[in-house]
């Protein structure tokens, strides 16, 4: 069964079985949906297998802009103790160019950290 949660217009769902990550955003996204959305992420991070990796399937192809608040909120890893693969689809070049510099900011800030 999955179990699923919404932040605004976005959905945050898992399968329980494969224990795969899905966000789904149905509109732009704004700071006060971000944090629910990180939270979402982390919870269902959970449900993965112990030591297994946490997979991240995000959907854009209804995503709109990114709110400024809302790029640094997301920017910042929901799961930190876990090892996590993300991948997006569906978005547009603007979209996947922030994405693209939030991953890299990402992994800049994560890499500092040890």
């Amino acid at each position: 069964m999955d179990e699923r949660i919404r932040a605004g217009a976005h959905e945050v769902r898992c399968e329980a079985d494969t224990g795969i990550v899905y966000l789904v955003h149905f509109s732009p996204i704004n700071a006060g949906e971000a944090v629910p959305l990180n939270d979402a992420i982390s919870k269902f991070a959970e449900y993965a297998p112990p030591g297994a990796p946490v997979f991240l399937l995000v959907d854009n192809r209804n995503a709109g802009p990114i709110a400024s608040g809302a790029r640094k909120i997301l920017s910042q890893s929901p799961v930190r103790k876990r090892e996590m693969y993300i991948s997006h689809y569906g978005a547009s070049f603007a979209i996947r160019a922030i994405i693209n510099l939030m991953m890299k900011a990402l992994s800049f800030h994560l890499s500092s950290c040890t």
